[in-house]
């Protein structure tokens, strides 16, 4: 390079650095409003996304037997997190299924990921997978015809 135009780069650097404010609105404030911007977007996304904490689930069974037990957890799982618990078990109760009743209406969701894990793989064609979210099923008009 020239001397004339190492020169002029020192000077444009002198006044770029020397300049607080210029410092400030192009390298520092970008930054700073993208981390304010995500942090907001983001406590805003998931506000609409939680549940709330006093929401009860309520589960409705029919002729279940007697020997149903409601915790069922695989083998070599106990150790594992929760939530991924949940995971691997879904999937342990598919490999061992012959049928997958669901209701996925959410594409995001580890249902779906479920769903879309039994009709493909080692279980395809073996599994008869239903989405109740996708079939049109009369509901009972009163009480009584409910079994």
């Amino acid at each position: 390079m020239s001397k004339k135009m190492i020169a002029i780069m020192k000077k444009e650097f002198a006044r770029f650095f020397g300049d607080r404010r210029l410092v400030f609105t192009t390298i520092l404030m970008p930054g700073l409003m993208i981390y304010i911007l995500y942090t907001l977007l983001g406590q805003g996304i998931m506000k609409q996304f939680a549940a709330s904490e006093d929401y009860v689930y309520q589960i409705y069974t029919v002729d279940l037997p007697e020997a149903f037990d409601a915790l069922f957890y695989p083998p070599d799982l106990e150790t594992v997190p929760k939530r991924l618990a949940i995971v691997r078990a879904n999937r342990y109760m598919v490999e061992r299924s012959d049928f997958l009743i669901a209701y996925v209406r959410h594409p995001a969701s580890h249902a779906r990921e479920l769903l879309e894990y039994a009709g493909t793989g080692k279980r395809k064609g073996k599994i008869h997978i239903t989405n109740l979210a996708e079939e049109q099923i009369p509901l009972p008009k009163k009480t009584d015809d409910v079994i």
